[in-house]
């Protein structure tokens, strides 16, 4: 089983490229983690710190996992972050 969720907790626009497809099991870690707010900001900082231009999959830490996304996935979240940061 697989479950979508969007990147942050309350996000104020909603875009199709925030979204992440997870198992059920890992989803709901997610979840979890996702509702704290300092941990929400740790993990943006982690997703706009990591190399972009690497091709391949791209692992971005996640308390003690990783979660792992496409080069072009990665790049637009980190375009959308930066949006929100201005």
């Amino acid at each position: 089983m697989m479950e979508v969720n969007n990147l942050q907790s309350k996000p104020k626009f909603y875009w199709p490229e925030m979204r992440l497809v997870l198992c059920l099991e890992c989803s709901k870690k997610f979840e979890a983690l996702r509702s704290g707010t300092i941990w929400s900001q740790k993990f943006e900082r982690a997703i706009l710190a990591t190399n972009g231009s690497i091709p391949g999959p791209v692992k971005v830490p996640i308390g003690n996992d990783t979660i792992t996304f496409t080069q072009t996935h990665l790049v637009q979240i980190q375009m959308i972050l930066k949006k929100k940061l201005l």
